[in-house]
């Protein structure tokens, strides 16, 4: 069965992009320190309170295992439209991507927000902080691909 030209221009997309590798590791290294070290202070100082670090490096386990087992794209964009993993692919024609950063008290962090044309409203949100792009590349891509806003 073949497939029509205007089904492969939809799925073809010029940048797939996907979890970090870098971040994965950085997530099972600490998260393997913190797991450790919280064992062992629980013991040493004979209090449970220490233990919070073995659940914080559990988290960071669990969260790069996640990751590992999820290795596909999650999220590709092209002159056709953008796709990701929540929303599945949206052209340009019904969807505008922006990017934003948000501060905390200490911290900011970089999402990726695609918008429903015309409404504005918010699709989905995407954080930039475990994917393989960086904020400055990501824009540069978005200006390339999306038509320009009015």
């Amino acid at each position: 069965m073949e497939k029509s030209a205007s089904s492969l221009n939809r799925n073809s997309f010029e940048h797939e992009i996907g979890y970090s590798q870098s971040a994965i590791l950085a997530n099972f290294i600490f998260g393997g320190f913190l797991l450790l070290t919280g064992v062992g202070l629980a013991f040493w100082l004979e209090s449970w309170v220490a233990a919070y670090f073995s659940v914080i490096g559990l988290f960071l386990i669990w969260r790069a295992i996640r990751r590992i087992r999820n290795q596909g794209p999650q999220l590709k964009i092209g002159s056709q439209g953008i796709w990701t993993v929540a929303t599945g692919f949206l052209p340009w024609t019904k969807a505008q991507a922006i990017i934003k950063v948000e501060s905390g008290h200490r911290s900011a962090t970089t999402y990726l927000i695609i918008l429903a044309k015309g409404s504005y409203g918010e699709i989905t949100r995407i954080a930039l902080e475990g994917l393989d792009v960086d904020a400055r590349n990501l824009q540069a891509y978005l200006n390339k691909y999306a038509p320009k806003q009015i």
